[in-house]
């Protein structure tokens, strides 16, 4: 029977690690699960995308979906593990029976909540680990890449007040220029 090994996280660590399986066990079973629509993509690079420095979006992506199902990683996207049980040796995910692994890997990282700073509550206000989320508020908003404003920032239609990606802060966040 193939070894079945369960990676909780679906960013750079966890497909690192579902890539390193792949390499060391070619008929072992891998599923990544991730609570995010996509996995392993490069949140730092979303200003350059804004500002035109990178040309879209997808580049920002280790791998296509379709590339790591070709690898045989069975990447289980938008799907939060909500309980490990080590005694057991599975996992449960949302509603559905234990899933079980011969190996697991959590690779979580870090903690997207939200901020205290002013505008976090804002509805545009999303974290950079919502990658897509973010790129979606940036183009219902008018950004666009060059032309707009300066790289990393672009000025809502309206109201006159530029936005600005934070990424060390790893939100979007509002405040007023004065000029």
């Amino acid at each position: 029977m193939a070894k079945r090994i369960v990676i909780i996280g679906g960013g750079a660590a966890g497909i690192g690690a579902a890539g390193a399986a792949r390499g060391t066990d070619r008929d072992a079973e891998i599923t990544v699960y991730t609570e995010y629509e996509d996995a392993a993509y490069s949140p730092c690079g979303i200003p350059y995308v804004h500002g035109g420095e990178i040309p879209d979006f997808e580049r920002l992506f280790l791998g296509t979906k379709q590339q790591y199902a070709d690898q045989g990683i069975d990447i289980r996207y938008q799907t939060a593990v909500r309980a490990i049980d080590p005694r057991g040796k599975n996992v449960r995910v949302g509603d559905g029976p234990p899933v079980p692994y011969d190996a697991l890997v959590v690779t979580t990282g870090w903690d997207y909540g939200r901020s205290d700073v002013p505008g976090a509550d804002l509805a545009y206000a999303v974290t950079a680990g919502e990658g897509r989320c973010v790129h979606r508020v940036w183009c219902r908003r008018g950004g666009g890449g060059r032309g707009r404003a300066q790289p990393g920032r672009y000025q809502r239609p309206g109201d006159h007040q530029d936005l600005e990606l934070q990424t060390h802060a790893n939100l979007l966040s509002t405040r007023r220029v004065r000029g």
